[in-house]
């Protein structure tokens, strides 16, 4: 059995424009992908010189207990265990306490308010309102911006 020798005329072309066409396929995929990362732990941050703190001073919880009759109407008020007669009293009293403190220590504050199931809905609104400030000519002046309900004691 004789081979022949296998004679080819034709040569193997590579073709550049699908090479090409990868190379700007991959490069398109890299630079999309591509996320900057900023150098960590290379901060040049000039700190202020401080001054030593004072005495902390922590803002009480203030507690607000509302009492209904049987009609829904308001029957007592207690703010921190103090009787008070009205509304307009609860708003004096807060108005007091809060304005007594440095002006940074006024938002730590929080009310705390506990209404009986009966009481009407203006009442509790009335008492948000007292709490959260007042208007001083064309200015509001906020006084408790906290304000949290506590379940009913049964």
């Amino acid at each position: 059995m004789k081979f022949r020798a296998r004679t080819t005329d034709t040569e193997t072309k590579l073709e550049m424009s699908a090479m090409v066409d990868m190379v700007f396929i991959l490069l398109v995929f890299f630079v999309m992908t591509f996320q900057i990362v900023p150098i960590e732990g290379d901060l040049s941050i000039s700190m202020p010189v401080g001054v030593a703190p004072g005495p902390i001073e922590i803002a009480p919880e203030i507690k607000l207990l509302l009492n209904s009759d049987e009609s829904g109407g308001l029957k007592a008020i207690r703010l921190n265990d103090k009787p008070m007669d009205s509304i307009v009293q609860v708003h004096k009293e807060l108005r007091r306490i809060v304005e007594s403190v440095d002006v940074a220590t006024r938002s730590e504050f929080s009310l705390t308010i506990q209404a009986d199931t009966q009481l009407s809905y203006k009442h509790t609104m009335a008492a948000v309102t007292a709490a959260s400030g007042y208007r001083d000519g064309d200015t509001i002046v906020k006084l408790i911006e906290k304000v949290k309900f506590a379940p009913p004691k049964s």
